[in-house]
């Protein structure tokens, strides 16, 4: 029997699927063992690690937690999200959104603080409107990338935050630090983040969080 154009042409369209299904199953599970390895070097010296429950829907990713974290921290979660590189189409698609392997981090601090903190691209998004008690958020600085925005009863730790965009100059989607627990979240490309030492990156945040929840007479160190 000879096969008709269109009939090739689905043929040739399954192969290509199949192959891109192959393919992207093995970079993202090698993908996922590089990143698990990443952030269980860097969360093993807060507490013990343990796996988090199974994402939601057809997402390809993992969480880790760390449910009794030492200080600054109480408990830490981190998502890592993959981009669906079995699915050739859908991967095709989320490239041109300019999206990639995402991580995102959600720790709740020993004490609520009393600073917020927003970190956000410049490019396309609106600065914070958020009020309460007539305290506005001020602008604390920019860098090329981001603008800084902070408010509270404690001075903004500029020192610190610039050591963070210093050590993460792109790939920040958001950054928060929050009143409401979880007190620090972060959104973030994976491949500019597992480009840094993990023990700086969590040094770092903890750094964050400690300015953010300490008392007027303590000194972050």
């Amino acid at each position: 029997m000879r096969l008709g154009p269109g009939e090739w042409a689905v043929i040739l369209l399954s192969a290509v699927l199949l192959a891109g299904y192959g393919a992207g199953y093995v970079l993202n599970r090698r993908r996922a063992q590089e990143l698990v390895l990443w952030l269980q070097r860097g969360l093993s010296p807060w507490g013990t690690v343990q796996a988090g429950g199974k994402l939601p829907g057809l997402v390809t990713g993992g969480r880790l937690r760390v449910p009794a974290a030492a200080a600054p921290f109480r408990h830490i979660e981190v998502t890592y999200v993959l981009a669906p590189r079995e699915n050739l189409p859908f991967w095709v698609i989320h490239r041109l959104r300019g999206k990639g392997d995402e991580v995102l981090v959600h720790i709740m601090a020993r004490r609520r603080p009393r600073l917020e903190v927003r970190v956000l691209p410049r490019s396309g998004t609106a600065a914070p409107t958020l009020y309460d008690q007539g305290r506005a958020f001020a602008r604390a600085f920019s860098t090329p990338t981001y603008h800084v925005y902070c408010r509270g009863e404690l001075p903004c730790p500029e020192e610190v935050l610039r050591g963070m965009l210093q050590l993460l100059p792109e790939g920040i989607h958001a950054f928060a630090v929050h009143e409401e627990s979880p007190h620090v979240r972060l959104r973030v490309d994976a491949r500019p983040l597992v480009a840094r030492s993990p023990q700086e990156v969590w040094d770092t945040l903890a750094r964050v969080a400690g300015e953010a929840i300490k008392k007027p007479t303590e000194q972050v160190m």
